[in-house]
């Protein structure tokens, strides 16, 4: 089991049911999988319902933003709406300052690529960081969920990563959803042996969260069910499972609390340890170039012409995607390789002057880096 002093130094890090030493990864397998349901069938689709899109979680996790995150330890009273209204609601987020165990500290968002973390999974697009602690955490931003990957603190003078596994949020978030995801690690000497963990989010509402320290905004809410089983020879010895309450918003407001019986709570009800985060500004000593490694050029360009990227990491297999002000994807565009540090693409003939922005990806979908295009 992860400390408890660990577990909720970070942003999104809270206490789990899970931890593997994710620095000797040769003992494990991982298979993750995840998938959709429409569970709600009987909600009708609005046109004004709310999504929280791909497009938000890459501007919320933007590399160089700080989040201020707020943690409490003892019982939140709050008024939390009803089970799956099929009307939008609001929702009173209460002042944390007076709760027991309030603490508040600042993280920074930073590129993985590079980091010890990043070096030992081999994976993973965003590392977490506190000055307030030697705790760092590392994670998978793609375009189906923000997945935790794990984390890392120093015991006695060493530096120890430990393996975490678990989805934080589903992308995009919309109403009605069922988003599940499965990982199962196995006993390299005997498959027979694993344990498997379950994610499930289910999207019972949407409407306005009204925060006591960063105005109000659209958002969403979700049961979030953790479920553990650990087998033996192929048979079950153990089941844990427990929820959390989850509010998520367009400006990137994250709240959490555990909840005992969430499918009969309705209401003003007691919640347990909050966390809350929000997003701060950009650190003036942030450079999105240095920490990603990455430039474009020309910026401004022109249609038909071709954008080099200059990049100290591989870039094979990569995509960068245009997308205008409102948020549509206009173009796709693959990398060709020019030589061992340097792609090109070409910009679409049928892109119109104006102000564009930019992700780069890989296939899977895990983001590497975002900004602005100016096209002439």
């Amino acid at each position: 089991m992860i400390n408890s002093i660990q577990a909720i130094v970070l942003a999104i890090g809270s206490s789990n049911l899970k931890s593997a030493n994710l620095s000797k990864p040769k003992y494990f397998k991982r298979t993750y999988n995840h998938f959709e349901v429409n569970k709600n069938a009987n909600i009708v689709k609005k046109e004004d319902d709310i999504e929280i899109t791909f497009e938000d979680f890459t501007n919320h996790f933007e590399i160089g933003k700080q989040r201020i995150v707020s943690v409490t330890s003892g019982s939140v009273s709050m008024d939390i709406g009803k089970i799956s209204s099929g009307v939008k609601e609001t929702w009173v987020l209460p002042n944390l300052s007076s709760v027991n165990g309030y603490k508040a500290f600042t993280v920074e968002q930073e590129s993985a690529i590079g980091t010890k973390l990043y070096n030992i999974a081999e994976y993973g697009t965003h590392h977490l960081s506190s000055t307030s602690s030697n705790t760092k955490e590392l994670y998978d931003l793609t375009t189906g969920d923000l997945f935790f990957i794990g984390y890392s603190t120093i015991e006695d003078g060493d530096f120890v990563a430990y393996q975490y596994d678990q989805t934080k949020a589903p992308i995009p978030i919309k109403i009605g959803l069922e988003f599940k995801s499965i990982v199962k690690l196995e006993d390299d000497d005997n498959s027979s042996n694993y344990v498997q963990y379950t994610d499930t989010y289910y999207v019972i509402g949407q409407g306005t969260l009204q925060t006591f320290d960063d105005g109000d905004a659209e958002a969403m809410k979700m049961i979030y069910r953790e479920e553990e089983k650990e087998f033996e020879n192929n048979i079950e010895i153990s089941h844990r499972e427990r929820y959390k309450l989850v509010f998520y918003s367009k400006k990137g407001h994250y709240v959490t609390a555990e909840i005992t019986d969430p499918w009969n709570s309705e209401d003003t009800v007691n919640l347990e340890n909050m966390i809350y985060q929000k997003l701060a500004g950009k650190t003036a000593s942030v450079n999105d170039e240095l920490l990603t490694d990455i430039t474009i050029f020309p910026n401004p360009i022109a249609t038909g012409a071709t954008l080099t990227i200059d990049s100290k990491i591989s870039l094979k297999n990569h995509i960068v995607d245009i997308y205008n002000t409102n948020g549509q994807k206009v173009s796709s565009l693959p990398f060709a390789e020019k030589n061992s540090n340097q792609y090109e693409t070409t910009i679409s003939n049928n892109l119109a002057e104006g102000i564009y922005f930019y992700k780069i990806h890989d296939k899977k979908g895990s983001f590497i880096k975002n900004g602005k295009l100016l096209i002439k």
